[in-house]
């Protein structure tokens, strides 16, 4: 009753320092803000009874259109679209539903004052869950604790979210807590004055120390912090005082500090609230933990901080919130939403991929059905994502599994299959001949239409299977190539690097080979010149020792003439070796010249020795022909140019007869008294006739000469 009196009630409240009027309407507290009017189109839409998928769709096609407000941080309550109060009339009388809206939309202030809005408190115990057998058995199972897992990440730097980060996480499922203003940003004013209290952009002052006890004092405080984009963390967090509680409510949605701060991905705030003694099983109004929280806008994703924040609060990865969903829901849920598939595709591998060695209790998770009979599977197939839906059924997700409106994962491949086959689609985006299908009444209809739908989908699963194993094998080929085209743009770099530095080595080698010809060139006619002055100077040599050996010689007639002659020879020669030659004969002249010196030296060698010969008979001369003449005289018989001839016979026959005691008279052998000689020389001549040349031979008793 007391509910029904509140129905169409004007109420004011102030939320993240906004006062606004706010109307019960079928339960749901629709919103005016009393500063300008603006009505929340987000809360008009709840009214008229769209679910999350259909108002975000009508969000973004029509409302978002025109002039609009999108706000995704404060009180829960407090988010939304918010839109002008002429253009919430219209959207109400669209819906046929704006007689429901009157109370509001024609309100009038006065002097009255409405009554304050009551505390809209959903209690979270109060609705008590039977036990569901699949987590049961999950918990039974292979416990997943923080200890296997390990949480081996240090501490993130905290970073501010920047408009543009926000504007990409607008379109989230739920709101983010952050706040954009498309009409012109209004600046957030964050005085911090301790805990004496603050005002925030609006300047109305949010409290009254005075008024509230400590813990009000710090929800505020912390609330403030997360919506302002102030990138100072609030001493209260950073050295919490002996009576802050970590684990209270901050908003309406009974959200916590540690929802808040997991959601807007600030990983530096998260630490110190646990650290601070944060429960990361505490749950919010709808039942959702802070993991689920976090996995429920693309905030993480941009700050790629999941991945940290998600081994801080793995604990909590098997509670359901109060409409029975995981955090994997969440995620596929996410993934409805505008460019929001890569932010759910991340967290899904990251959850996935840390989880996988739970293959059994993974796979019971994935497999959980919400109250609507729903699986993430069967969620994803839904959403066409392709990308999810693969993962998922890679993981042990079961395609079987049907929800409350009878359909499993398979029928929704099917179904989509079917719209992307159809040639042509309606102006809502379905097929145009979807319209003629009928449904089969008979049994035999329905039965035979079943088998077909089996059939169509068993060969569609070959299909895709067949085009998943196509693609792999053209990635990797692709890979190989581009692998092989890395390589030969590598071999033509270092063969081109090579060809310019050949290049250069030509260069330089051309340069080298006519800086060589030139030495070569300089060496011949300096070699030519050399060896000119060499035969010069050695000719002069021979020269000057053939005069001194012909004037110190004295030689005869005959051997001046055979001198002269070789001297003519040699200056022909010399001439001849010194007359200019073609740089062409260098080699042949060279080799010539080195025979012709080879010969002249050998030349001077011979006049050298017939020099000192002649030198040395020329000192002895007389004496030696006197001998002759003695020995020629005593052998007789023979000549005394045969003398030289048989002088060693002659020796050897007197040392013979020495030996033997001979004749040793007056000397033995000598000459002067001439017996022992004479006989020997007699005996020479007469026994040995071969001794004395041209066997002549001489008288017996021949005298000696005097």
């Amino acid at each position: 009753m007391a509910a029904a009196k509140k129905e169409g009630m004007i109420f004011k409240a102030t939320y993240s320092g906004v006062p606004v009027y706010e109307c019960i309407i079928k339960g749901v507290a629709v919103m005016r803000r009393r500063a300008d009017g603006w009505i929340n189109a987000t809360h008009i839409l709840k009214v008229v009874g769209l679910d999350k998928p259909q108002r975000t769709r009508v969000l973004e096609r029509d409302v978002q259109k025109g002039d609009h407000e999108k706000v995704q941080g404060g009180y829960g309550k407090y988010q939304g679209t918010w839109i002008p109060l002429p253009a919430a009339i219209e959207l109400a009388r669209n819906y046929n539903m704006s007689n429901l809206f009157d109370p509001l939309t024609s309100y009038v202030p006065s002097a009255e004052s409405p009554p304050p809005a009551p505390k809209h408190i959903v209690a979270a115990s109060s609705r008590s869950k039977k036990p569901n057998p699949v987590l049961e058995r999950a918990r039974r199972g292979t416990s997943i604790d923080s200890g296997s897992l390990g949480s081996g990440m240090g501490d993130g730097t905290e970073r501010s979210i920047s408009p543009a980060l926000s504007d990409v996480s607008s379109s989230s499922r739920t709101p983010s807590p952050i706040i954009t203003r498309e009409r012109g940003q209004v600046p957030d004013v964050f005085d911090d004055r301790g805990l004496n209290g603050y005002t925030d952009a609006y300047g109305v002052e949010i409290y009254d120390q005075n008024g509230q006890d400590s813990a009000a004092r710090y929800s505020e405080l912390i609330l403030d912090y997360f919506i302002s984009e102030s990138t100072t963390v609030p001493s209260l967090l950073i050295n919490p005082p002996a009576d802050f509680d970590a684990n209270m409510s901050i908003d309406d949605d009974e959200h916590t500090a540690l929802h808040w701060a997991c959601a807007m991905g600030r990983v530096r705030v998260v630490k110190l609230l646990l650290s601070a003694g944060a429960d990361v099983f505490r749950v919010n109004a709808n039942g959702q933990t802070a993991l689920m929280r976090a996995a429920m806008f693309s905030n993480n994703y941009d700050l790629r901080k999941f991945p940290e924040l998600f081994e801080l609060l793995h604990r909590s990865i098997l509670n359901i919130d109060r409409n029975d969903r995981t955090v994997f829901h969440h995620v596929v849920d996410l993934a409805l939403s505008r460019n929001k598939a890569n932010a759910a595709r991340y967290y899904m591998e990251t959850m996935i991929n840390r989880l996988a060695e739970y293959g059994s209790q993974l796979a019971d998770i994935l497999n959980f059905r919400d109250d609507e009979g729903e699986t993430p599977l069967t969620m994803a197939a839904r959403a066409r994502s392709k990308r999810l839906t693969r993962l998922l059924l890679e993981h042990g997700a079961d395609p079987k599994i049907r929800n409350k409106e009878n359909k499993n994962a398979e029928d929704y491949i099917v179904e989509d299959e079917r719209f992307r086959a159809s040639p042509t689609r309606g102006a809502d985006g379905t097929p145009a001949l979807a319209s003629s299908s009928t449904l089969h009444t008979s049994e035999a209809g329905q039965r035979a239409g079943g088998r077909a739908v089996a059939l169509m989908t068993n060969l569609l699963h070959s299909l895709a299977d067949s085009y998943d194993s196509e693609v792999s094998t053209v990635e990797k080929r692709l890979s190989q190539a581009q692998g092989l085209l890395l390589q030969i743009q590598g071999e033509i770099a270092e063969g081109t690097k090579t060809y310019d530095g050949l290049i250069a080595q030509a260069a330089a080698s051309e340069a080298e080979q006519r800086a060589q010809d030139d030495v070569e060139r300089a060496l011949r006619v300096g070699l030519q010149k050399r060896s000119r002055e060499e035969m010069e100077a050695d000719w002069k040599i021979v020269q000057d020792g053939v005069k001194r050996a012909r004037r110190d010689a004295g030689l005869s007639e005959g051997e001046l003439l055979e001198t002269s002659d070789a001297n003519d020879s040699s200056t022909s020669l010399s001439k001849t070796l010194l007359a200019p030659t073609s740089s062409s004969d260098v080699d042949a002249d060279l080799e010539k010249l080195r025979e012709e010196v080879a010969k002249l030296k050998q030349e001077r060698g011979e006049l050298l020795e017939k020099f000192i010969s002649t030198a040395r008979e020329q000192g002895t001369g007389k004496t030696m022909a006197a001998y002759r003449r003695l020995i020629a005289g005593g052998v007789g018989g023979i000549n005394q140019d045969q003398v030289d001839a048989v002088v060693s016979a002659l020796c050897d026959l007197l040392e013979e007869e020495a030996k033997a005691g001979g004749p040793t008279g007056g000397g033995g052998a000598g000459v002067g008294n001439g017996a022992g000689g004479l006989a020997a020389g007699q005996r020479l001549m007469a026994g040995a006739p071969s001794a004395v040349p041209n066997g002549a031979g001489g008288p017996p008793g021949a005298a000696v000469a005097h």
